[in-house]
């Protein structure tokens, strides 16, 4: 039985790569493949005269030629969704660290070895701590711009820290909508969704457009 080919670019996870069976012969070092599994490395079509198909490990496609792709017949996946969960950890790590000046603090706490003993540290911890008062998510308003599978979970994990959240997308999906909390308002524009927000978080395919 043939083979097809197929090209490793990128570190992809065991359990992805282990669904393929004998039928496939999975390399990163061949050179003309049938299909191309990637992360987030250019591909170049001119490189593989045999290329059938491309599969990208995550949403987005922009390191992808797509429409030069489509003209050569080469079909192109993307797993969207595949990292949602990972990216809400992310977003939500990322605002707290801001909102609680943890970066600032932990200078601050670095900075405390240098003192000689615990009243020394007692004293510059009671003389400087005001300067690392945060702010609570709780009551602010999250404006959540792309309701896609990640934006949709983003959106819903505001919701759940009890934030106000807008959202809008030009261009719904009705089975992402269908899993948006009916706390989330709608809008209509992006203009209107960000008119009241106090933290914005995007979440579109990046093309010449966005």
């Amino acid at each position: 039985m043939e083979q097809y080919r197929i090209k490793v670019i990128n570190a992809i996870a065991a359990e992805g790569l282990n669904q393929f069976t004998d039928r496939y012969r999975v390399d990163e070092h061949e050179n003309n493949p049938h299909g191309i599994v990637v992360r987030s490395s250019p591909v170049d079509l001119k490189a593989y005269p045999e290329l059938l198909a491309i599969a990208r490990a995550g949403a987005g496609v922009n390191n992808i030629p797509v429409d030069e792709a489509s003209e050569k017949g080469i079909c192109v996946f993307n797993t969207p969704g595949a990292n949602a969960n990972a990216v809400v950890e992310l977003v939500f790590t990322m605002l707290g660290i801001w909102l609680r000046n943890v970066h600032r603090s932990i200078r601050f706490c670095e900075d405390l070895t240098d003192l000689a003993d615990d009243a020394a540290i007692n004293e510059k911890v009671e003389a400087e701590k005001k300067n690392f008062k945060g702010i609570e998510m709780a009551g602010k308003v999250m404006a959540v711009i792309g309701l896609g599978k990640i934006g949709v979970r983003v959106a819903n994990a505001g919701v759940e820290h009890n934030m106000r959240v807008i959202g809008f997308d030009p261009f719904p999906v009705l089975d992402n909508i269908h899993d948006l909390s009916p706390q989330v308002k709608l809008v209509r524009s992006r203009k209107e969704a960000l008119a009241e927000a106090d933290f914005v978080s995007v979440h579109v395919p990046l093309n010449k457009k966005t």
